[in-house]
């Protein structure tokens, strides 16, 4: 599942991943989420459509995590805006997302592997991709992340925007 996010900035997709981490490292740097507001469809005569809105009274203002069209207001993107502005210092350029893996001949991976060719590339070692879980919101932001990050900042400056 992706999030699109919709508002005065334009357009922005996000993986579910991208979309938790981004909010992490905001909150890690100072954003106080200030609750999102759902939104509520209406009739022709403006009564409120009790069939397409969610009851107000039920509804989770925390709620940043799903696509119910939840609206972020102004002020509180400025703050995601701020918060994540405050990040970029911290972000590196490079890629961080990656570990060199060397192993030696007594590794037990080693036991799987028959080719002496393929036994001698993964003793001179080899880049592994980390499991985007495993890493901090930093390090999930880094390298070209990081211009992921700038352009979040942006669409957050314009205003308010819809997560749905």
């Amino acid at each position: 599942m992706g999030m699109d996010i919709h508002g005065a900035g334009g357009y922005e997709r996000f993986s579910s991943t991208a979309w938790s981490k981004m909010l992490m490292l905001a909150y890690n740097y100072g954003w106080k989420p200030q609750g999102t507001e759902p939104l509520l469809w209406y009739d022709e005569n403006g009564e409120l459509d009790k069939q397409r809105s969610p009851d107000p009274d039920e509804w989770d203002p925390s709620n940043y995590g799903t696509n119910d069209h939840q609206l972020v207001t102004e002020a509180d993107a400025a703050n995601i805006a701020d918060a994540l502005q405050r990040a970029l210092n911290d972000i590196p350029d490079c890629d961080t997302t990656r570990e060199w893996v060397q192993y030696g001949p007594d590794d037990p991976v080693m036991d799987f592997v028959e080719s002496p060719a393929e036994r001698a590339t993964l003793e001179q070692g080899h880049f592994v991709d980390l499991h985007p879980y495993e890493l901090s919101p930093v390090d999930y932001c880094s390298g070209e992340g990081k211009q992921g990050v700038r352009d979040f900042i942006r669409f957050c400056q314009a205003g308010e925007f819809r997560i749905g």
